[in-house]
């Protein structure tokens, strides 16, 4: 997603503390090692040496951790208030020459769309700061306690990087497939909704509840296709995880059987390898935020500067309404609507 229309900087803030604190956080790690290593050798003073850091550092994380949390809902608060402001201030300058967009789509910009920009701001990228920090400090260690796991640890992340990009491209196709439909349907049920007396009068019930089905079945299909393809990543995510757990157990085995290394170093890689895992499980969720994102972005962009939204075409609520006044049963393909 592209830098935000007003230059927002704020996140960076957040995600320099997220990173931050992922660096305490794998550190324990490195620690555990050097205290389990000390008491091996019998040396207490070096145990009680590193347990003073480790606990140093535990505190260090969580101070850490709370800043970030309480910058986290003051930027929040005033970003997106700062986004509703901007598109308020230009749409309200904007003139049309025909059709005007309908107000179903201007609230969706105002309430889902910059909502979905404001999180990608302020969780996705501080998040991605925080998973990538986790996933390069843990892998620096467990060079560091021992190289040869090191390839086939790269082996695992050169496929995970061409899953994420393929599954990056077709998530955000459906996210904007699925805003779109919600869309048609929110503006097909203001626009019943506000002209129900007409409705009524000429007792169209009937036509307008099935015209509301066809819309509303379109509109679950694209959930469910995103849906679907939500769930599939997040398997295959748990799936490389685990997968990666059984390697670090099974090497790590079969390197003390050989002294390549000590009992310390077992149990730093099991927990480096836990910090290994969590940036691969939540790739699959952090990319679905970052598309809603992205399309989000892209739909306000359009709004803001008087463009037409890219979707289907929308005929006159009063076009259609004349022709089920004459009796005249409404087609597949039509789409209620004011302009």
């Amino acid at each position: 997603m592209p830098t935000l229309i007003t230059k927002n900087r704020k996140w960076i803030i957040l995600g320099l503390l997220n990173l931050l604190s992922s660096l305490c956080l794998v550190s324990l790690a490195l620690l555990s090692k050097l205290i389990l290593d000390s008491a091996q050798n019998k040396d207490t003073n070096f145990v009680l040496f590193y347990s003073g850091w480790l606990f140093g550092l535990i505190i260090l994380g969580v101070l850490f951790k709370l800043v970030e949390n309480l910058l986290y809902g003051r930027f929040y608060i005033s970003r997106e208030m700062e986004l509703k402001k901007l598109l308020f201030e230009k749409r309200i300058l904007l003139v049309f020459d025909n059709d005007k967009p309908h107000s179903a789509f201007l609230m969706q910009n105002y309430t889902t769309d910059i909502k979905n920009i404001v999180s990608g701001e302020m969780d996705v990228y501080p998040s991605i700061f925080y998973q990538i920090g986790r996933f390069f400090f843990a892998l620096v260690f467990v060079v560091i306690i021992d190289w040869r796991i090191l390839l086939i640890l790269l082996i695992i992340g050169i496929i995970g990087l061409i899953f994420a990009r393929i599954y990056s491209i077709s998530m955000k196709k459906l996210h904007k497939e699925a805003l779109n439909k919600e869309e048609i349907l929110n503006a097909f049920f203001q626009e019943t909704m506000e002209n129900i007396s007409l409705v009524e009068a000429y007792n169209a019930q009937a036509s307008f509840i099935e015209h509301y089905n066809k819309k509303e079945e379109k509109s679950i299909i694209a959930l469910k296709r995103k849906y679907h393809l939500q769930i599939m990543g997040n398997n295959i995510m748990v799936l490389a995880s685990n997968i990666l757990y059984g390697i670090c157990i099974a090497y790590g085995g079969y390197a003390i059987a050989v002294s390549w290394i000590t009992y310390g170093s077992l149990l730093a890689l099991t927990q480096l390898i836990s910090h290994l895992q969590t940036p691969i499980l939540s790739i699959s969720s952090l990319i679905n935020q970052h598309s809603l994102a992205s399309t989000s972005y892209k739909r306000l962009l359009d709004s803001i500067s008087g463009k037409e939204l890219n979707i289907e075409p929308i005929n006159d609520f009063y076009c259609i309404f004349s022709f089920i006044c004459a009796s005249l049963k409404l087609s597949d393909g039509d789409d209620i609507s004011i302009s």
